[in-house]
């Protein structure tokens, strides 16, 4: 399982709260991608698909900018990660650390360029699951 990210960036500060891009999710059964949206809205659903996968269950849930759905289904041994018709088979705990890996790297990529006194609610709950609640902080 592989997350990747690609930001439209111009070279100008970054706003945290407008982070538009694409991501992949990939995995050798296929790959999911998506284009155009905001990029923390996707770690917050995968966030808590992954969340209700290690407890076994499934999750359908949906993207704030996007009106289609993203669906987690929990299996024996693996489990379902399904967008736009598109479903990947993925272990949870490789998908676990495809977002932790991917997560650290927008964080970083996005604290390092970006304009300060923004409001940052919006990474709040992702850099709380990462383990680093101060990577982006107002000032």
């Amino acid at each position: 399982m592989e997350i990747a990210w690609t930001i439209d960036y111009t070279g100008e500060p970054i706003d945290p709260d407008d982070v538009l891009g694409s991501i992949f999710l990939r995995s050798t059964d296929g790959e999911i991608v998506d284009t155009c949206v905001y990029l923390v809205d996707w770690f917050v659903v995968l966030i808590d698909g992954l969340l209700a996968l290690r407890g076994g269950e499934s999750l359908q849930t949906d993207l704030v900018s996007e009106p289609d759905p993203v669906v987690f289904l929990a299996a024996e041994g693996a489990a379902k990660v399904t967008y736009r018709g598109v479903s990947l088979t993925v272990c949870v705990s490789d998908l676990e650390r495809a977002i932790r890996d991917s997560g650290r790297r927008l964080l970083d990529f996005v604290s390092s360029r970006s304009r300060t006194g923004t409001s940052l609610e919006t990474w709040a709950r992702m850099a709380e699951f990462l383990g680093s609640p101060g990577a982006l902080k107002a000032e």
